[in-house]
């Protein structure tokens, strides 16, 4: 009769090498859009995440035209933690300023850090 060995593997996360750099907190909001009775819309935005600690980078935006429609390149990246749920319909509010997220990216595939790319202008050059 053979006997198979089997070994307790942890699957918690561990900490990264990101762990004692995430000195920033950041706030990330729902946004819903309700339309009124005349037709117009209004936006609301909910608390998803709070006090959600992250690396933040200052990444230098730049201006670019495409189409004659003015589009901003991405302003901040934060690294948090993975969280499940994050998409681009969402606002972060990181030192009171308002900021759309553009694009999340899982780093390397392992559900362990992800990456949040924002900017403080929509696709249609209007602030955030």
């Amino acid at each position: 009769m053979a006997v198979m060995a089997v070994t307790n593997r942890n699957t918690s996360v561990k900490p990264g090498p990101l762990t004692g750099n995430m000195r920033s907190q950041i706030d990330i909001y729902n946004v819903t859009l309700t339309r009124d009775t005349l037709g117009g819309h209004s936006a609301a935005e909910t608390l998803y995440m709070g006090g959600v600690w992250c690396v933040a980078e200052n990444v230098w935006g730049k201006v670019y035209y495409l189409d004659k429609q003015r589009t901003y390149e991405v302003q901040y990246v934060f690294t948090i933690r993975y969280r499940l749920g994050i998409t681009p319909n969402m606002v972060v509010y990181y030192n009171s300023k308002r900021t759309l997220i553009i694009k999340t990216v899982n780093l390397n595939d392992l559900n362990e850090w992800l990456e949040i790319h924002v900017s403080n202008y929509n696709s249609g050059g209007e602030r955030g």
